[in-house]
């Protein structure tokens, strides 16, 4: 895509179907990473409004509509347990103590203004703060891929050694 030079590709830098698909996999998994963040706000919150008040007011019984919700349920948490412990090692020591610092100032500010006793502040706070965790280790990841990806795959010239 970027290869292109004047409307033509030169047979030197044309791309294969490997690197095209590369490359939109590569966009993709981003999207991929945001939505995954933001599956876990879909699966439960305070609100009234997600998939557990939904299946809670379901007279449940066990025929195949039934299990394709519960599927449903099963598909929503696993992005945030396939996702957080990646973000959780993408963020390494810095992006763990910001995490830390955010927790300590929002749960000062909670109490001083006395929203820790309703339990929806207090579930709303941490999901926003997973979700928040999990897209800084999603941008992490993105920009180490780009980071190596650029680096790792540029052709280095020859070096002569001598052997004595």
């Amino acid at each position: 895509m970027s290869k292109i030079i004047d409307g033509k590709m030169s047979e030197k830098n044309k791309m294969t179907k490997m690197e095209i698909l590369k490359e939109v996999w590569e966009k993709f998994s981003v999207l991929i990473g945001v939505l995954s963040s933001i599956s876990l706000i879909f699966f439960y919150n305070p609100s009234g409004y997600s998939y557990v008040h939904w299946i809670i007011k379901l007279p449940w019984e066990f025929t195949t509509e039934y299990v394709l919700i519960g599927l449903f349920g099963i598909i929503l948490l696993t992005p945030t347990f396939l996702d957080f412990p990646s973000a959780w090692k993408a963020a390494g020591f810095k992006g763990k103590a910001l995490f830390f610092i955010y927790l300590v100032v929002v749960g000062l500010l909670m109490y001083t203004t006395g929203l820790y006793e309703n339990w929806h502040y207090d579930v709303w706070v941490a999901e926003i703060a997973i979700v928040a965790f999990m897209l800084w280790g999603a941008f992490v990841n993105y920009r180490d891929r780009k980071k190596y990806s650029v680096y790792g795959t540029e052709e280095q010239g020859t070096q002569e050694v001598e052997l004595t």
